[in-house]
């Protein structure tokens, strides 16, 4: 947990688009102004969802992820890019840590597939049973693998420039998920040369 809070501590946010805004308030739960419609109407389901997470309390997520889902514009809205990134983030945990109670927190999706176009349902389902770009495989695959921070920031980087904020949205997402490990001072890094994550 304090190894994932120092490394999106360490981010450089000064390019943030999209959710990726929310990043600096998910650790102190706090809120900013923000003129963007989207992101004044998602700023407080996001910050709900993270203190659900941390708070290890999963049964509040699917109410607040069905409002997300859909929600923004483009190709894949930025709700649907940031759930995708944070059950990306839950499967990888549960894949490294089978012990764990992760996969608590996963819910159906299939329910909301209306809510949403084919293609960005398509992805939202293939992050949440763990298939993503390859920079989210490496920026979690180094987290859990105790890789420095300068490891990690080409990732971030690739990461970031997908889409107009896909990247970003992504980001937070995996933010929030990794939220679940806060208190679980037990977790072992993982040595992940030897198993790898996809």
């Amino acid at each position: 947990p304090s190894r994932i809070h120092s490394f999106f501590s360490y981010l450089d946010l000064s390019q943030a688009k999209g959710f990726g805004n929310f990043i600096p308030k998910i650790f102190s739960l706090s809120t900013a102004n923000f003129t963007d419609p989207v992101l004044c109407h998602a700023q407080p389901l996001v910050l709900e969802i993270a203190s659900a997470c941390r708070e290890h309390q999963p049964d509040r997520i699917p109410s607040l992820a069905e409002k997300l889902i859909g929600l923004g514009a483009g190709l894949t809205p930025s709700g649907d890019d940031f759930l995708g990134g944070m059950f990306f983030a839950l499967h990888q945990l549960q894949a490294a840590y089978p012990e764990s109670s992760f996969a608590v927190y996963s819910i159906p999706l299939e329910p909301y597939r209306a809510q949403t176009h084919l293609i960005s349902f398509t992805l939202l389902n293939d992050l949440a049973h763990g298939h993503a770009v390859a920079p989210l495989h490496h920026i979690v695959n180094s987290l859990l693998s105790g890789d420095s921070f300068e490891t990690v920031e080409p990732y971030v980087s690739q990461l970031t420039r997908i889409g107009h904020s896909t990247g970003w949205d992504m980001l937070t997402g995996l933010l929030v998920g990794l939220l679940t490990a806060n208190g679980l001072q037990s977790l072992p890094t993982l040595d992940i040369a030897s198993q790898h994550l996809e």
